[in-house]
């Protein structure tokens, strides 16, 4: 092959891989956009908000199969079938079924076997998405009347979600706003950033969703930067500044963890991912145990008495097969998915969505880093598993499985 021939077949190659990379970008940033429209009069529903989430599910699905299907080992979709029929089991035994939770799961998976039909993804698309999330968020930061005036955040919330048209009452009745979760109640935020308590949402429009994101850029990044430590300095400050802002507690103390963890994660053996999940049960369990025995009143003691007090409770019947009472723990991503799957579906799940079972090429950093991720941001709801930040995580994870994304030096060796 000619020199101009390998330049246009690597320009077809990026051109063909566009329309995924840009329907991540829309998964991440149409509730701004939806927000946007709202504010300007134009009505908008949570059924409009269905409409869209389905349509670029359903998207990415098509994509995946017109590129002539994942690239993934045959384990993957033979896991998925038994995460669903596990489901269904759990649903039979409890009495009720919990397709949102399925459909959570699986929109995690398809954006993996979307990522692993990928020729290459550039880095430029990774400083695409931080910046844009990193302006909006610094926009919303230092004006932030302009912002509400802009998106109306808590409008857009009050007519898409229930829970927040309740909360509000008749107490919203003209004006932008903030939503709920973006103000502290005791008006100062926990990190100091804010002496009026804002918490800052950006493109996500909500705090936790902003500090998700920056967690799953960090991993990638100090992946993608493995040998370039100033390079994967920077991006790491970057995507920690878009934690510290949200004011989200873990997704800050994560992007510390995994730069510092990210050398060492590197030269173990991916295998080892497999047992964290159960490694982190057993250290959660041991680590409430031991702050309820000080007699510990903290929200942290709080947060974990939804995972594990839930679990010591329950039957072990119900931990087993599934449909553990979820009344106080709907809160805990781990105790909702051990309801609606049992714990063989659970573990199941960290399998299947960490890429351990899509991986053609295993990648222990990102393996070890993003089971952690899954297991820390699940015990404090299910948050994780939300479109604006699940698409990306599961693009990257699958492009990782193909060398798609890969370390720099050796996406420059592949040129």
């Amino acid at each position: 092959m000619s020199a101009t021939e390998w330049v246009s077949d690597q320009a077809v190659q990026r051109r063909s891989d566009m329309p995924a990379l840009w329907l991540v970008v829309i998964a991440t940033s149409f509730n701004f956009m939806l927000s946007f429209a709202n504010a300007r009069g134009i009505g908008v529903s949570g059924t409009h908000v269905q409409i869209v989430q389905l349509a670029v599910t359903g998207l990415a699905l098509a994509m995946t199969l017109l590129r002539g299907g994942p690239a993934v080992p045959l384990a993957f979709p033979i896991l998925i079938a038994l995460f669903l029929f596990l489901c269904g089991v759990a649903g039979f035994a409890a009495g009720s079924s919990d397709i949102k939770t399925i459909y959570d799961v699986l929109l995690l998976c398809t954006f993996i076997a979307l990522g692993s039909t990928l020729r290459r993804v550039p880095l430029r698309f990774l400083n695409l998405v931080l910046g844009l999330a990193a302006v909006v968020a610094l926009f919303e930061y230092f004006f932030a009347t302009a912002y509400t005036q802009l998106v109306d955040p808590l409008g857009y919330f009050g007519n898409t979600r229930a829970w927040v048209a309740a909360a509000l009452g008749d107490t919203f009745t003209e004006g932008a706003g903030l939503a709920i979760s973006t103000i502290r109640g005791g008006g100062e935020s926990w990190l100091g950033l804010s002496t009026t308590g804002h918490r800052v949402g950006g493109i996500f429009l909500e705090p936790l969703s902003q500090g998700y994101f920056a967690a799953i850029l960090a991993i990638f990044y100090c992946f993608h930067f493995r040998d370039d430590f100033w390079r994967r300095t920077l991006a790491c400050l970057v995507c920690l500044m878009l934690a510290l802002i949200s004011d989200t507690r873990v997704a800050v103390l994560l992007i510390g963890f995994f730069y510092l963890a990210a050398p060492v994660a590197r030269r173990l053996p991916p295998q080892l991912a497999y047992f964290i999940p159960i490694a982190g049960l057993a250290a959660g369990l041991l680590t409430y145990a031991t702050l309820t025995l000080g007699d510990s009143t903290s929200e942290f003691v709080f947060r974990m008495s939804l995972t594990f007090d839930t679990l010591l409770k329950s039957p072990l019947y119900n931990v087993l097969s599934g449909g553990v009472d979820l009344t106080f723990a709907a809160d805990s991503g781990i105790v909702t998915l051990l309801s609606r799957a049992g714990l063989l579906g659970l573990l199941v799940f960290f399998v299947v969505c960490s890429g351990l079972a899509s991986m053609q090429r295993r990648e222990p950093m990102v393996l070890i880093l993003v089971v952690i991720y899954l297991f820390v941001t699940a015990m404090f709801g299910a948050a994780f598993l939300s479109i604006k930040s699940a698409a990306i995580l599961g693009l990257l994870i699958g492009a990782v499985g193909t060398g798609a994304f890969a370390p720099g030096f050796s996406a420059e060796r592949r040129r």
